[in-house]
């Protein structure tokens, strides 16, 4: 069975879909094509991610349940609809 991932490199490298090898710093270290591996010292090709916006705040979004009056309305609703099915019956 063949490993997905690993192999050279301590198993710090990420294969990119065109074929180029990139360590764990980000620089091509080297190419795998047909099933070989070719070491070759390239450039940066990934990025660590840029750090966060200055300024951002975290937001913080605090749900609240229903009111007394959406329970009330519900309430007054309900027997309402009991009285008419009552009415319609009788």
């Amino acid at each position: 069975m063949r490993k997905p991932w690993g192999g050279g490199y301590g198993g710090q490298a990420l294969l990119y879909p065109d074929g180029r090898v990139v360590d764990q710093n980000g620089y091509q270290v080297g190419t795998y094509a047909n099933g070989q591996f070719t070491t070759q010292q390239g450039g940066m090709v990934a990025q660590p991610a840029p750090p966060p916006a200055q300024g951002a705040e975290p937001v913080t979004v605090v749900e609240t349940g229903p009111s007394g009056w959406d329970i009330a309305g519900g309430i007054a609703v309900g027997l309402l609809v009991v009285i008419i099915i009552g009415i319609l019956i009788a």
